[in-house]
């Protein structure tokens, strides 16, 4: 099994996905629910190694069902089971790696991402119920941070919540769209909340967030701001321009610095 392979199970098992094994031949096999085709259909595709079922519809009350795909059983999968349900028991593995394929997949099965009707303020969350908070906290809130992520919090109930300032970067270091129309909804974010808010651009930018704000106030520099005006913003062309404009000295980095003028 190749890395890669490693991860898309990986992420497809963290959602909605499931093993089941037959421990007499040591085989295992994937299985996916989802109400939409679409995403059925794609995770036939990704799943095409272990030759997968066609997606298969099964009715349920009132109109609603469930697209299903199941990889046939491979002994490859059985070593995924014993890493995922080692007594019997769905757990996280502690080996599992924070990919963007892996994140991509979990996302989709068992994230959300408020919508941008329901005020100014996002808030995203991956709904981890069914896992100990422990496991939580060591294992997803440390990958989370080793790839520059910050979680919230974790609720009673398990749900992880993405701070609001990395809900863009990780939108991002997922691909910043889905792979399916179906959950497009999970990606759709106002223009303005993927530029560099102040905070972050003083620190890429290696000045003082106190200097960078008065020079907004002043009006000396380029900048957006948010709805309402509430948060500054700046695009990736006016980070540039701040840059080579602190580069040259005309903004000084340095506090006591007098700017330079150009005639």
């Amino acid at each position: 099994m190749t890395r890669e392979l490693k991860n898309i199970i990986d992420g497809l098992v963290f959602g909605d996905g499931s093993i089941s094994a037959n421990h007499r031949t040591r085989v295992g096999r994937v299985k996916i629910g989802s109400m939409h085709k679409e995403f059925a259909e794609y995770c036939f595709s990704i799943l095409n190694l272990y030759s997968p079922s066609e997606p298969y519809f099964y009715p349920g009350l009132k109109g609603s069902g469930m697209w299903d795909v199941q990889t046939l059983h491979h002994p490859d999968l059985y070593e995924m089971y014993l890493r995922w349900y080692p007594n019997g028991i769905k757990i996280i593995p502690y080996d599992i790696e924070f990919s963007p394929t892996m994140i991509l997949l979990w996302y989709l099965g068992d994230g959300c991402l408020s919508s941008p009707l329901k005020g100014n303020a996002r808030y995203m969350y991956f709904a981890t119920n069914c896992f100990s908070k422990e496991s939580l906290e060591t294992i997803v809130v440390s990958r989370f941070s080793e790839i520059g992520i910050k979680v919230q919090r974790i609720t009673d109930d398990c749900r992880v919540f993405i701070d609001t300032n990395s809900i863009n970067n990780l939108l991002q270091y997922m691909g910043g769209k889905s792979p399916v129309s179906c959950f497009d909804y999970k990606f759709d974010i106002e223009e303005w909340r993927t530029f560099v808010p102040m905070h972050q651009a003083a620190i890429d930018l290696k000045i003082d967030y106190n200097r960078l704000a008065n020079w907004v106030k002043q009006g000396l520099i380029e900048h957006n701001r948010s709805p309402g005006g509430k948060k500054v913003v700046f695009t990736p062309e006016q980070m540039d321009k701040l840059s080579k404009r602190l580069d040259s000295g005309e903004l000084p980095r340095e506090k006591g610095k007098k700017r330079k003028i150009n005639c």
